[in-house]
């Protein structure tokens, strides 16, 4: 997360549109998820590779999600799932924070953008 924040800070994250959409790099949109959520808390390593799994599983959730948009599948439904898979993203990250932590998370999520074009996370 360290190492994204400071790549963020240095230039990257410019275009790509949604979770990986139009061309941009999913797992850089779900790392630039991550970070928003994770602002200010600072996670033990433990924390970390908890929050690195569930990543992973997000960007191979979505990735699955594209193949069935990409043959035909039912584009409204998939936003429903799309939005249900972010929330899950969303409590699973949460279930890793100290009751601490979790303040400062519930104030990033308050604050993150919503809606199109900032990928409504």
């Amino acid at each position: 997360l360290v190492a994204a924040n400071a790549a963020e800070a240095q230039g990257g994250g410019g275009g790509g549109g949604g979770m990986g959409g139009r061309g941009g790099d999913p797992a850089v949109a779900v790392q630039r998820q991550t970070d928003a959520l994770m602002q200010g808390i600072t996670l033990d390593d433990a924390q970390k590779a908890k929050v690195d799994t569930i990543s992973k599983k997000l960007v191979a959730d979505q990735a699955k999600m594209r193949e069935q948009m990409a043959a035909g599948g039912d584009r409204q439904a998939m936003m429903g799932q799309m939005q249900e898979m972010n929330a899950k993203f969303r409590a699973d990250l949460r279930a890793v924070l100290t009751d601490e932590q979790k303040a400062k998370f519930d104030e990033n999520v308050k604050n993150m953008p919503t809606g199109r074009g900032r990928g409504g996370f």
